[in-house]
């Protein structure tokens, strides 16, 4: 109940309400993963996005497929400037909710580092979108594709 309340305050950018419901939820069920990604996207929220990376990588050590904390964690380090690490995360996101093996993350991975090489973060953005315009990808990621969901 209390996750709920603190995703409630938060869309109301009652962020200092949000953030002590999720902390209190964190003292209670300190090893449930969820409590911890749900902090990570009231952190994100604050801009406060290296916090955002440690909360979400608490809930990765309890759930190492939770997709929402890498979103978390792709979105934080694109904020600061680490695209690298922002589309490695992205990569372990999408790898997660769309149960990738390892070798697939690994092509998708070096694929979208030559777009980035070429093109900077941008380019793998701008490409990212293009590849999730149609189906498959649009009914599997149609979350993505949300105005200000990737950062």
């Amino acid at each position: 109940m209390r996750l709920r309340w603190a995703q409630y305050l938060s869309t109301r950018g009652r962020l200092d309400e949000a953030e002590r419901e999720v902390e209190e939820a964190v003292r209670l069920k300190p090893a449930e993963s969820a409590v911890h990604t749900m902090r990570a996207g009231i952190l994100y929220l604050r801009k406060e996005w290296v916090n955002s990376i440690a909360a979400a990588r608490q809930s990765l050590a309890m759930n190492p497929d939770d997709f929402a904390a890498w979103a978390w964690i792709y979105r934080s380090e694109m904020m600061l400037g680490n695209d690298r690490d922002a589309i490695w995360a992205l990569v372990q996101n999408h790898g997660s909710y769309m149960g990738l093996s390892e070798k697939s993350k690994e092509n998708l991975m070096e694929h979208l580092f030559a777009i980035h090489k070429r093109a900077g973060l941008d380019g793998v953005l701008k490409h990212w979108l293009n590849h999730t315009s149609s189906p498959p990808g649009i009914s599997r990621l149609r979350y993505h594709r949300l105005p200000g969901a990737l950062g």
